[in-house]
C-alpha cells in the first residue's frame, strides 16, 4: 500500500492547525422545569384521576382508595421528580399540540402510568384489575390537567 508523501500529511497538519477553532452557532437552551411543580402537578393529577373514576370514595376500606392515597399517587410524584431532575422531561418537550402545558400533562400521565404498574403484595389477578383501573386514573387526571391548559398562560 502506497504511503502519503510526508509532505502532504505535515501540510495537512498545517492547514488544520492554522483554520483555528470552528464556530459553533450556541444551542438555545430550554430554561429547566421546575421538578417540585412537576411532582405536585403529578400528585394532584393522580389524586383527582382517582376521585373522577372511583365510587368507592366513601369506603375507607377499599383496595383502590389504599392503592392511590399510599402508594400509586405518592410514588408517581416520586417518579416524576426523579425523571425530571434526570432530564427525562426533554422527551415530552414540543410534542403535544396544547404547547409547554400540554408536554407536562403528558409527562404527568407517563409518571402516573409507571408507578400504576409498580407490583404491589397482592394475587395477580387483583393486581392486573388494579393496574387497568389506575390507567384509567392517570388517563382521567392528564385529561383534566391538558383540559386546564387552555385557562393557562402559555409558557
Amino acid at each position: 500500500m502506497p504511503r502519503a508523501p510526508r509532505r502532504c500529511t505535515w501540510l495537512v497538519t498545517v492547514a488544520l492547525a492554522c483554520a483555528g477553532p470552528r464556530t459553533v452557532a450556541p444551542r438555545a437552551e430550554r430554561p429547566s422545569p421546575d421538578c417540585d411543580v412537576l411532582r405536585d402537578d403529578t400528585v394532584r393529577a393522580c389524586v383527582a384521576g382517582f376521585q373522577r373514576r372511583s365510587d368507592r370514595l366513601e369506603d375507607p376500606e377499599a383496595a383502590e382508595l389504599e392503592l392511590a392515597v399510599a402508594e400509586v399517587c405518592p410514588y408517581a410524584g416520586a417518579v416524576a421528580w426523579s425523571g425530571c431532575h434526570r432530564g427525562a422531561f426533554r422527551r415530552f418537550e414540543s410534542r403535544s399540540e396544547l404547547g409547554a402545558c400540554g408536554d407536562r400533562g403528558d409527562y404527568v400521565e407517563a409518571a402516573i402510568q409507571t408507578s400504576c404498574m409498580r407490583p404491589f403484595d397482592m394475587p395477580q389477578r387483583r393486581w392486573n384489575d388494579l393496574v387497568r383501573e389506575c390507567f384509567e386514573w392517570a388517563e382521567a387526571g392528564s385529561d383534566e390537567y391538558r383540559s386546564s391548559c387552555l385557562a393557562r398562560p402559555a409558557g
